[in-house]
């Protein structure tokens, strides 16, 4: 399964290159606003749209932080207590070289 967050930061060849990871492959396409390619693959292609109409109700609030390459060792130290001890999720993102 293929799962893509605000498609429109996607462009088209990055799509195309997760779609040839697999030829069977399942994909969700989330974006909070209709984007004319999102309007095109649902009129024209195999898309159905799902609709969220409210937010979960034991959602809880999410932090978004800068960490320098300099602190990274911390900062996964950082992350692995919070999972072990909280019972917590994390992801972090980190440019390919």
């Amino acid at each position: 399964m293929i799962v893509i967050d605000e498609q429109h930061k996607f462009g088209a060849g990055q799509r195309l290159a997760l779609q040839e990871k697999g030829p069977h492959a399942d994909f969700l396409l989330m974006s909070a606003t209709p984007i004319p390619q999102t309007l095109a693959k649902t009129l024209y292609g195999d898309l159905d749209v799902v609709s969220i109409a409210g937010l979960p109700r034991d959602r809880v609030r999410v932090g978004t932080h800068f960490v320098a390459s300099s602190k990274r060792p911390e900062m996964e130290a950082f992350i692995l207590r919070e999972i072990l001890q909280k019972n917590a999720q994390a992801f972090f993102v980190v440019p390919s070289d």
